[in-house]
């Protein structure tokens, strides 16, 4: 697990006397875009947490460059990971452009020397950097949030739902924004959207009740029964072009989390 960018190693976890973790181990390549899937309750969540150091594990370890995350302080784990939780929010109501500003101060970013330059163009931010949070939709606040994640260096991003509130196209843009960071920033991304999941990561991590049931590409995942076993539903692959690849399911079993949003 030495050459990982970020790793888990034989992590447990238990939560008011549940197990969310349960001997997990997951590694993260230097650059590459990981999504995380899995029924509510699998442990996505609280594996992001982990990597952050939020959370410290009863046995096992979680690693950033191959050092564990309990040796390294909150300031040196903040410079090397960007993270952006689920549902995200701002204690005040700033303009997006102070969001963003606000993001930066963790490093240099877009916002270099008090002196904005334009998000990326696939955040679609340009007509709202000037108004405030309270007055956007949730899918403009989550486009916000990324760029606040995005506006200083690290070497990886953690983003927990960041696709929820966003309708198709924002949702496909992001994506595509994750791709464009490919070699550059290591990217975790958990998804509730297995087509945005399999069309778009490099290799995908399927927990179910804080088990890994299968980490490999999309091609791989997508035949080899894992997300049979985790939601009780059966996939069939319907690709339909380039960065499109929407999943049809057939009814199964029921699904195999454990109750929980947020674990």
């Amino acid at each position: 697990m030495s050459a990982a960018a970020l790793a888990l190693d034989h992590v447990t976890l238990s939560l008011g006397g549940r197990v969310v973790l349960d001997d997990l181990s997951l590694d993260v390549r230097p650059g590459e875009l990981l999504a995380l899937i899995g029924p509510n309750g699998s442990g996505k969540t609280t594996a992001l947490r982990m990597l952050t150091g939020t959370l410290r594990p009863e046995t096992g370890r979680a690693l950033i460059d191959g050092r564990p995350v309990a040796g390294l302080g909150r300031r040196a784990v903040a410079t090397r990971i960007a993270h952006l939780p689920q549902g995200f929010r701002s204690h005040w109501n700033l303009t997006v452009r102070d969001l963003v500003r606000l993001g930066a101060a963790r490093g240099a970013g877009w916002w270099q020397a008090g002196r904005p330059a334009a998000p990326d163009p696939a955040l679609d931010l340009g007509a709202l950097l000037d108004r405030r949070l309270e007055d956007l939709s949730g899918g403009e606040r989550a486009r916000a949030a990324v760029a606040w994640a995005l506006a200083a260096p690290a070497g990886a991003l953690l983003a927990d739902e960041p696709a929820a509130a966003l309708d198709i196209g924002h949702a496909l843009s992001l994506m595509r924004l994750f791709e464009g960071l490919r070699g550059a920033v290591t990217v975790v991304v958990v998804l509730h959207d297995l087509g945005l999941a399999l069309a778009h990561a490099d290799r995908v991590a399927v927990l179910a009740k804080g088990r890994l049931l299968a980490l490999d590409t999309p091609d791989v995942v997508l035949q080899n029964g894992a997300i049979e076993a985790a939601f009780g539903i059966r996939p069939v692959p319907a690709p339909v072009g380039p960065g499109a690849w929407p999943v049809a399911v057939r009814a199964g079993a029921e699904p195999r989390g454990n109750p929980g949003d947020s674990l």
